[in-house]
């Protein structure tokens, strides 16, 4: 039933998180702080250990009680929410309840994560940026075409949000009149630095 082995041994680090089948998903060593919310409206702080697309492993010295359902705001990654499966010695095992197509974002957000010093990836703003909203339409190289809203653009750049597949790190892509390349990964989208 579970898609998360949490005390499991952990696979050597790779370059590209991959779902292995339908509820199986690759685990990975990230030493990030987070705070979460139990039920009750409490806030409490952690660590996590490992995670996954399925899930997460973290230390905390409040930890709540298996079976209960806690929001989790991971630095870097955003939230994810779930029920705990194991909660002991201080240690906490949760099962995402996300929809898939959520949990496929977290993995690409991981992916970045252990890429980015590696592929010089480090967000650098080099023009300030002016928060604005609009639809947009992306064309990636291989033909599609994404329905975008633009979260804020600047002279050298724009931050969209799409609930479609994303375009890879480092893809040509048409923004309006404009080209780029895909930078980063966003919670609900991504950044594009234009081309000069």
């Amino acid at each position: 039933m579970h898609d998360v082995l949490p005390f499991a041994p952990l696979r050597q680090k790779q370059s590209s998180i991959r779902r292995q089948e339908n509820r199986r998903w690759e685990r990975v060593e990230q030493k990030l702080r987070l705070r979460f919310l139990t039920d009750d409206g409490r806030e409490k702080f952690g660590v996590t250990e490992n995670i996954s697309g399925g899930g997460l492993l973290f230390a905390t010295p409040t930890p709540p009680f298996r079976g209960d359902r806690i929001v989790c705001y991971i630095d870097g990654l955003g939230r994810m929410s779930g029920h705990v499966v194991r909660s002991a010695a201080c240690k906490v095992a949760v099962v995402s309840d996300a929809p898939f197509v959520k949990r496929d974002r977290l993995v690409d957000q991981l992916t970045w994560l252990i890429n980015k010093t590696e592929l010089d990836l480090e967000e650098e703003r080099r023009a300030s940026r002016e928060p604005t909203s609009g639809l947009l339409i992306v064309q990636t190289e291989d033909g599609r075409e994404l329905r975008c809203h633009v979260m804020d653009m600047s002279f050298v750049g724009v931050a969209l949000a799409t609930s479609e597949n994303r375009p890879l790190i480092g893809a040509r892509v048409q923004v309006g009149a404009q080209q780029g390349r895909v930078a980063r990964y966003l919670p609900e989208g991504f950044a594009v630095d234009f081309t000069r």
